[in-house]
């Protein structure tokens, strides 16, 4: 049959058993089902065991942060898992710790800051380069009368007289533009009563190098002022008092330095004020006269007071007798710091005395 096959285009087709042809496929596949299985059931083990493991302090370390973003300071990161994230949570809460001791030292130095302003006679304020209050002390609201919570973000036309507002628009406007600071004394108000402010407005720069704020420093010099202004008056008016009295006046300090003479005495002395002022005795009055006021100053320098009669060579060389007093100055310690010479022409009645003794 086998040789006649080709020849008679037959088949021969030999019967088996399923079994023994099939069997090998499919054990085959039955390992493969078991590896695929094993392999899918490993596969979830190590997706449980990374989310675990993994994923979950990830996911506990980013609960933190978002938390501590919120406003809940005191949230810390569980430090649990493998080592290196269990080091990343060590790390992250070390962070907030340190941030805490540092959000800790700037509330106490805000709060000593705010103290300080808060206690100081003086006006601060502090607007942006746009003329709007961005800070303000407590003394400053007293004199307005403006409440903190108004303040912020406004502008002086918000509270004050139009022409005062603009005055004082143009300051800071100054300081922005010269990014340098001003010092000025004038006329202002303070919870609506005039009075007199030396105030002084400077520059705060910003990380960038240029001007972002200018603060104002300013105090109340009313009292000062006008205390100045009747002390002013007092002096002119002793002043014209002195020039106009028949008495030589003078006075030097401890060093012998002619510090004030009214006119009447310069033009004994022949000088004028450029030529007195600030010099020693010794460099403007003659040798003689040096020496015949050497004991007077000794006796004065000593914190007596001198009293007696002088003669005197005027400049067309005729002679005058002066009544002379030294009188020591002393400030508030006791301590000496000059002296005052007064000179009283007597020559006339030393004359008319004289003649009557003759008589």
């Amino acid at each position: 049959s086998s040789d006649l096959v080709p020849v008679a285009g037959w088949y021969v087709i030999a019967g088996l058993e399923r079994g023994s042809v099939l069997g090998p496929v499919e054990r085959a596949q039955q390992v493969a089902w078991t590896l695929f299985a094993c392999t899918v059931l490993l596969a979830l083990g190590l997706g449980l065991l990374v989310a675990r493991r993994i994923v979950a302090p990830v996911k506990a370390l980013a609960d933190t942060a978002r938390a501590v973003s919120e406003g809940h300071s005191a949230q810390r990161a569980p430090e649990g898992g493998p080592a290196e994230l269990a080091r990343v949570a060590r790390e992250f809460n070390t962070l907030l710790d340190h941030r805490d001791l540092d959000e800790a030292e700037i509330a106490a130095g805000r709060a000593r800051l705010q103290a300080i302003l808060d206690h100081t006679p003086a006006h601060i304020t502090l607007r942006d380069v746009e003329g709007r209050y961005l800070l303000v002390n407590r003394r400053w609201r007293e004199d307005t009368g403006i409440l903190a919570a108004d303040i912020t973000g406004r502008r002086p036309a918000d509270f004050f007289p139009e022409a005062f507002a603009a005055r004082l628009e143009d300051e800071v406007a100054q300081v922005v533009a010269t990014s340098a600071p001003i010092t000025i004394e004038q006329e202002t108000l303070f919870n609506g009563r005039a009075g007199y402010a030396q105030k002084t407005r400077f520059p705060v720069f910003g990380s960038e190098g240029s001007v972002a704020a200018v603060g104002t420093i300013m105090t109340d010099i009313t009292e000062r002022r006008t205390a100045e202004l009747r002390l002013r008056h007092f002096a002119e008016a002793l002043c014209r008092a002195t020039e106009a009295a028949p008495v030589c006046m003078m006075y030097v300090d401890m060093d012998d330095r002619i510090v004030w003479s009214n006119r009447r005495n310069l033009s004994r002395l022949g000088l004028s004020e450029q030529q007195a002022y600030g010099r020693r005795l010794d460099e403007v009055l003659d040798p003689g006269v040096i020496k015949d006021m050497e004991a007077d100053s000794r006796r004065a320098r000593a914190g007596w007071s001198v009293h007696r009669d002088i003669t005197w060579t005027n400049p067309d060389g005729s002679l005058s007798i002066y009544e002379k007093f030294v009188l020591p100055d002393f400030d508030e310690s006791g301590r000496q710091r000059g002296r005052t010479t007064m000179l009283i022409d007597v020559t006339e009645d030393r004359r008319r005395r004289g003649e009557l003794e003759d008589r």
